[in-house]
């Protein structure tokens, strides 16, 4: 008797869009996700925190009634900034699909999420949806750039550099793989801040839960001088963020570190452990401790400490910066996929993203040639900051450069 071999069910795909409706995917959530923006309790705290301008919205793909794979993102309803430089002015108001980094979770396949963002747009009246910060060239990407209509997706998006560094075995090891030049200079930080401040210096290691409210306050105190905060940027310290280390914080992965000189900050660090991988969120210093890298100095004691853990990279996020170019081994590009409603009100939106898009990037060509483009931007933080300056708070935060 011949035996018959029974056909592989077919995925199928469902909406969650609501909070009630995400406690069966936990399981497969919480083992795929690689990414902290998208780790599942947080992931809800956001909505809680955003709530009513921002919902949930879940793709999930199910076979034999078991999820396969999901994209996690939300729904948020605000107005389409219109921006140059560091100046933003509201535009039209926009009803959007956006996806968390490190959002897609399982086996994605493009030809599975394209119908399915189509589907969005339409049963949620959305005016477009954004892959969030997506390699150039990864297979969704280019998914999207030759099935989706050129009116239908955004032809200027800026990309981002996101770098990491491999870490080796031991703290030795990190520093035998600088230059002489550098591992000397680097092993001397330290020392120097230590004769010129004998006793003065402390540096604290935050990890426990009931910490967080302590790092949170005194990061945000120094965050707060910052000119990324006048600008929007940078740690603040708010309730997202108290909970965002909290939830870290309950199993062990949220690192915290500041340096104290007379138990005042000088410098912090925010990261958290996800996996084998340590990613930073923010740093800042006090620019009258400038000559001493403070910031670097408490990066070594990060960079020692998950040596010892042994971890097995730093994923230094996205965006450009000095210190990331200087300890980065492995770099790519990154940026937003857009893919907009077929509505005229789609067609509006899409060409005001591109048209900021393009004058931006014209601007900074243009600028780059000039070798202006550093001049230009202490120029706007000069300007947006005066009032804060003024008043002797000058603090720099690095993680919005």
């Amino acid at each position: 008797m011949p035996v018959l071999e029974s056909k592989p069910s077919a995925v199928t795909l469902r909406f969650v869009d609501e909070l009630a409706g995400l406690e069966p995917l936990r399981s497969f959530w919480v083992a795929h996700q690689q990414h902290p923006n998208v780790e599942f309790e947080f992931y809800q705290e956001v909505i809680r925190q955003r709530t009513p301008r921002v919902r949930p919205l879940v793709m999930v793909w199910e076979q034999a009634e078991q999820p396969v794979a999901l994209l996690a993102g939300r729904i948020e309803e605000e107005r389409e900034p219109i921006r140059f430089g560091y100046r933003t002015w509201p535009g039209w108001r926009r009803r959007m699909f956006c996806s968390v980094t490190g959002g897609l979770l399982g086996e994605i396949v493009p030809d599975r999420t394209l119908p399915a963002l189509a589907t969005a747009l339409e049963r949620y009246r959305l005016d477009y949806a954004v892959l969030s910060n997506l390699p150039v060239g990864c297979p969704m990407g280019a998914a999207i750039e030759k099935q989706v209509p050129a009116w239908r997706r955004d032809h200027a998006a800026r990309t981002n550099a996101h770098w990491q560094m491999s870490l080796p075995a031991t703290f030795e090891e990190f520093l035998g793989r600088r230059k002489k030049k550098h591992r000397y200079w680097l092993q001397r930080l330290g020392r120097v801040l230590e004769r010129d401040y004998p006793g003065r210096v402390r540096l604290a290691r935050f990890r426990d839960p009931v910490t967080v409210e302590e790092f949170c306050r005194d990061a945000a105190q120094l965050s707060a001088r910052t000119y990324q905060r006048q600008l929007g940027a940078g740690f603040t310290g708010n309730e997202e963020a108290r909970r965002h280390c909290a939830l870290l914080a309950t199993d062990g992965r949220w690192r915290g570190y500041i340096l104290y000189v007379d138990e005042e900050p000088r410098a912090y660090w925010l990261a958290a452990v996800i996996g084998p991988t340590l990613f930073l969120f923010s740093t800042g210093y006090d620019p009258d401790f400038r000559k001493y890298e403070v910031g670097t100095v408490l990066f070594l004691e990060m960079i020692a400490d998950a040596c010892r853990e042994g971890l097995a990279r730093v994923d230094f996020g996205l965006g450009a910066a000095a210190y990331k170019e200087r300890f980065g081994d492995e770099h790519w590009e990154e940026k937003h996929f857009y893919v907009f409603a077929p509505t005229w009100r789609g067609a509006l939106l899409n060409s005001q993203v591109t048209v900021n898009r393009l004058v931006e990037n014209s601007a900074r060509w243009v600028l780059a040639q000039a070798q202006l483009v550093a001049k230009t931007k202490r120029a706007w933080r000069q300007r947006l900051a005066k009032s804060d300056a003024a008043a002797g708070n000058t603090a720099r935060d690095d993680s919005a450069d």
